[in-house]
């Protein structure tokens, strides 16, 4: 699990892995995807804070091909 925090632009400011995979590699995928996201989307103009932060769960579903 991520906690993102973003600001009133949708720019993301601050991540952080609560919980990882237990996987490096699939924990360091999830931070760079994460991290490529150009916005998350403006905050509402009568938010009252400068910054919003969530937590986002993401999974993977590996199989054999």
């Amino acid at each position: 699990m991520l906690v993102l925090t973003v600001d009133r632009r949708g720019r993301l400011m601050n991540l952080r892995m609560v919980q990882g995979t237990g996987h490096e590699p699939l924990d360091e995928a999830i931070r760079s995807a994460a991290r490529e996201v150009t916005s998350f989307g403006r905050l509402p103009d009568g938010y009252p804070d400068a910054t919003l932060s969530f937590s986002a769960s993401i999974r993977f579903v590996l199989v054999d091909s």
